[in-house]
């Protein structure tokens, strides 16, 4: 019996040994786990997961000390293209070689690695912009000296953003969005500067609000369609409208935002696509209007399709969906397309061309002229109308070489049967060029601006246009009561 005791004591012993062994070994599984989740294993820096707690800690620290906040987000410009010059190994020496450096040249600072090229720091000692610019001078003067890459010696630069906030009224992830917001712009003005937010950058759509502020524009119905008259070059004559975009910003007091500004982040976040479906069923809804309306008329509505929205494979799909959706006539529809949406993809430009025409809609391709296949295009598919270049007809009356080369371009139209539209016709001088060149239609601010829907069904009833009657200070737009300054209505 003693001796099964004993043999059950040792038992006891070693299991009790083994399970505080797997209990060390957890912990210390534990403790490696944690580290290698808040710490980027190239250089060893705490990394974003890390920079993040501590932001929000800090914001709340400085909340309770009535203390402001500085976040800084650094970025190496072109490592991105060293890394594909040089290969992954030379990329991965590089940067723990700038970190190093940088550390240097700021000794007791923690920075933290975000994301790729790009490093955070938070600093709760500096109350002032004028500091902060001078940490952002510091850590920008650590590239100062020409890294050593393979046999090359390169020069870096970086572009930094930063924000100094009184962290009361906001949370971290408000900050942190301000100091993205800041660097987007030293982005912008050019590789190696430096930017301090500013309230007014808020309103500017950047890479780092675009997605979410157009995507709300979509879903809340913030979008809206001008519409700019096509007139007879003979007598003025309304024939038909092209639908343009615009966006009734919240963020600027509803004001009517130029698609200058928000085209381009359409495209680079895809949402071009969405809205560009939008564009094509409401430019539908409202052709059907105006064949109930004015039934005797033929109007015609052209819609402008991006490249991006042309080459998807379900474009004639959704183009079907509008016309059936709203009942509008497609010989009444015109998509107009640039040669750039075409040369994207030919075989997708042909396919998507081809089914649209098989619905009965006409085809249009814009800015003649400009391309060095423009006249394969013509040849390859069946256009209905060419819109000359705005550039040509600009220097009608001024320019012998424009009008020779216009009275080509029209020559060619006519010859093949395709109708021949002068685009950004702004004077007296250029509509009586083109009518003795036999241009068939025109379009630009001599005979109209852009137009709220009203204003054109006026003109439609009044059937012709009076050249430069609306060519005003500024108009009235439908969204609103909203005043429209001429730049914003601009194609």
């Amino acid at each position: 019996m003693a001796f099964a005791a004993v043999g059950l004591l040792l038992v006891s012993a070693a299991a009790i040994g083994l399970a505080l062994l797997s209990t060390r070994r957890a912990r210390t599984a534990k403790v490696e786990l944690d580290r290698l989740t808040r710490s980027d294993p190239l250089t060893g820096l705490p990394n974003r997961v890390m920079f993040e707690e501590r932001l929000a800690a800090a914001v709340a620290e400085a909340r309770s000390t009535n203390r402001r906040i500085m976040v800084l987000i650094f970025e190496l410009n072109r490592y991105g293209a060293i890394n594909e010059t040089y290969g992954h190994e030379i990329g991965d020496s590089l940067m723990r070689t700038v970190v190093e450096q940088m550390k240097r040249a700021s000794p007791g600072i923690v920075l933290y690695r975000y994301s790729g090229p790009q490093f955070t720091l938070i600093d709760t000692n500096v109350s002032t912009i004028e500091v902060a610019r001078t940490r952002a001078s510091e850590l920008q003067a650590a590239l100062a000296s020409p890294f050593k890459v393979a046999r090359d010696s390169i020069r870096l630069t970086a572009s930094i953003g930063f924000t100094v906030a009184d962290p009361r009224p906001e949370n971290w992830r408000d900050i942190l969005l301000d100091a993205t917001i800041a660097l987007q712009e030293a982005n912008e003005r050019g590789a190696g500067s430096i930017a301090n937010f500013e309230i007014s950058l808020r309103d500017r759509l950047n890479p780092a609000t675009a997605e979410r502020r157009l995507r709300s524009a979509l879903d809340q119905g913030q979008f809206s369609l001008l519409y700019m008259p096509l007139v007879t070059i003979w007598d003025n004559s309304i024939v038909g409208v092209e639908a343009l975009l615009r966006w009734a910003d919240p963020d600027r007091g509803g004001a009517i935002i130029s698609p200058s500004e928000f085209l381009k982040a359409l495209d680079e976040t895809g949402l071009i696509v969405p809205v560009g479906a939008w564009v094509i069923h409401e430019a539908c809804r409202q052709t059907a209007l105006w064949q109930q309306e004015f039934a005797q008329r033929d109007l015609t509505t052209t819609v402008n399709v991006s490249p991006r929205q042309f080459a998807q494979s379900d474009f004639a799909d959704v183009l079907e969906d509008a016309i059936a959706e709203t009942g509008a006539n497609p010989e009444r529809l015109c998509i107009e397309i640039t040669e750039t949406s075409a040369v994207r993809d030919i075989d997708a430009a042909w396919s998507s061309m081809r089914l649209a025409k098989k619905l009965g809609v006409q085809l249009a391709l814009d800015d003649f002229g400009t391309g060095y296949s423009s006249l394969a295009y013509m040849r390859q598919f069946e256009l209905d109308v060419l819109k000359i270049e705005p550039s040509f007809v600009k220097g009608l009356g001024a320019s012998r070489e424009d009008e020779a080369i216009v009275q080509q371009i029209i020559g060619l139209a006519h010859n093949l049967g395709i109708t021949a539209v002068a685009e950004g016709v702004d004077s007296e001088l250029q509509a009586a060029t083109l009518k003795s060149l036999t241009c068939d239609l025109a379009q630009g601010y001599y005979y109209s601006q852009p137009q709220p829907v009203e204003v054109v069904e006026a003109m439609i009833r009044k059937g012709k246009v009076t050249p430069g009657e609306s060519q005003k200070k500024s108009v009235d737009w439908s969204g609103g009561g909203v005043r429209v300054s001429p730049d914003v209505l601009s194609p």
